[in-house]
């Protein structure tokens, strides 16, 4: 680590050589930069980084305490410490205006050398401490920045924002929100004909891909499941609209087949009560349950390759019922017999999605 510089900041040529003498005998490494006037050692402050200022007071056409005044005016250098020094007799009032103005001390250039010596050896040991604890805190910040950012991106914006102002989240409970289970078809048999590495890979890719899907059309993803994905809408956010839901599946499907990897997707959706909070105090999950959720899950079971699957009485909420719809009668695993839709982006729609991106 190269060690800063210490400038002296005096008129006299004299006066700068006896104090580079000084500061040689006891700060032998320290790099040294000298200037005659304000300016020059506002210049210097600009250009490297500084450790200690001997700062001349009677400078040829002002003062120390007019640089004093220009150097605090910049945050970054108001801990530099500065030494003042003067050929005059002690004047108390001067004395205060420059310990007023963040002088670390004011000397009489007629100071013994040994006790001189032992004031810079104390002032550039100051700028070390300060240092180490500015650079500390700066590490501690940006530590703090990169957790925050970290749990921002595990938990949804509004369960974050409220567990850092209060340290808790309160559980909520919904009436009538939605939930979509998107699940790989085939993907087992995927796992043992493909490698690790080619798997992982191809699976971040279909998930940031679901993600993105999730954001454009506002709902919240909650989690992966192995292959399984899983999503609500109308749990943190006030309400949803269940058509830019299931332009979101339709979407899903779609760009499943885009990535040419030879998956398709299949897709179970189901809309009601749901309980969403946050359960444990380590590598805390925001999460939901409830018969909706688990009906979302056999739905998904039920469906086919490209296809959404939904309780049949929500095709009620729909202005334009799905072209092509399959509707039949299910017995799904610990809820019984359900009739069901089925369906899927048609050729057409797939056709027309192709034409807006273009």
């Amino acid at each position: 680590m190269s060690l800063p510089y210490i400038v002296i900041l005096d008129d006299s040529r004299t006066a700068r050589l006896f104090l580079t003498k000084v500061i040689r005998r006891v700060l032998p490494d320290h790099p040294i930069l000298e200037a005659e006037n304000r300016a020059q050692g506002m210049d210097l402050l600009h250009k490297h980084e500084v450790g200690l200022i001997m700062l001349d007071h009677q400078l040829a056409d002002e003062t120390g305490l007019d640089f004093l005044k220009e150097k605090n005016s910049f945050e970054n250098f108001k801990l530099i410490p500065t030494l003042v020094m003067t050929g005059e007799e002690y004047d108390d009032e001067l004395v205060s205006y420059y310990l007023r103005e963040n002088a670390h001390d004011f000397l009489q250039k007629k100071l013994q050398p040994l006790i001189m010596e032992a004031r810079l050896l104390r002032a550039i040991e100051i700028y070390t401490i300060q240092k180490r604890r500015r650079d500390l805190i700066s590490e501690l910040s940006a530590l703090k920045n990169k957790q925050e950012n970290l749990l921002a991106n595990t938990l949804p914006e509004k369960v974050y924002s409220e567990l850092i102002q209060t340290d808790r989240f309160r559980p909520i409970i919904t009436e009538n929100s939605v939930i979509i289970f998107a699940d790989v078809c085939d993907f087992t048999r995927y796992t043992t004909d493909h490698t690790a590495a080619k798997l992982v890979k191809n699976l971040n890719r279909l998930i940031n891909r679901f993600e993105g899907i999730t954001q454009r059309y506002g709902l919240e993803k909650i989690k992966t499941i192995g292959d399984a994905y899983m999503a609500v809408g109308g749990v943190l956010e006030e309400s949803y609209e269940l058509e830019k839901v299931i332009e979101a599946c339709f979407q899903m499907i779609r760009e499943t087949r885009e990535l040419e990897i030879g998956w398709e997707v299949k897709i179970g959706l189901a809309a009601g009560p749901i309980v969403g909070g946050i359960i444990g105090a380590t590598r805390i999950q925001f999460d939901v349950w409830g018969d909706t959720v688990n009906m979302a899950a056999r739905l998904c079971s039920a469906s086919k390759p490209g296809m959404l699957a939904l309780p049949k009485e929500l095709l009620n909420q729909l202005e334009t019922p799905p072209k092509n719809t399959e509707t039949l009668e299910v017995a799904l695993k610990g809820i019984g017999n359900a009739e069901i839709a089925l369906f899927g982006p048609t050729l057409e729609e797939e056709t027309k999605d192709i034409s807006r991106a273009s």
